[in-house]
Formats: C-alpha cells, structure tokens, sequence
C-alpha cells in the first residue's frame, strides 16, 4: 500500500546568526564596560580606590557607539 502524502517544501529560516553573535558581542561589551565603570578615573555608582587611567582610551572609544548598537540589535 502507497502513501500518497505529498512531500513538505523545505521552510527555511530567516534567522541570521551573524546577527546573533553581533548580539552577544555588544551584550559581552555593555558587561565589560559596566565593569571598567568601577575602575575608571571618574566618579561613578560605584566607586572604588584603585582607578586605572589606561581605562579613558578603551572606554572613550565604545562611548559614542555602544548604544546604538545595543538598540540596533536587541531588536
């Protein structure tokens, strides 16, 4: 006896794991950069005695991005 179910077309995904990793990246960076937070020069919630002045190069450059791109990807 022959089954006569016709064949399922393939449904593809239209996830794309590019983005899913751009995700965990900016998400590793916004926890990264909370933590620099407590060690930056500058006053903060939390505040420690040691500061590291090497923090104001590295943290003055994902300033002006880090935003966006949690906004951009949490989408």
């Amino acid at each position: 006896m022959q089954s006569h179910v016709a064949a399922l077309p393939e449904v593809r995904s239209g996830r794309h794991y590019g983005l899913d990793w751009l995700r965990i990246a900016a998400f590793g960076l916004l926890i990264l950069y909370h933590i620099g937070m407590v060690f930056a020069p500058w006053h903060w919630v939390i505040d420690t005695d040691r500061s590291y002045p090497e923090l104001i190069p590295p943290m003055a450059l994902l300033t002006p991005w880090r935003l966006s791109l949690l906004f951009a990807v949490s989408g």
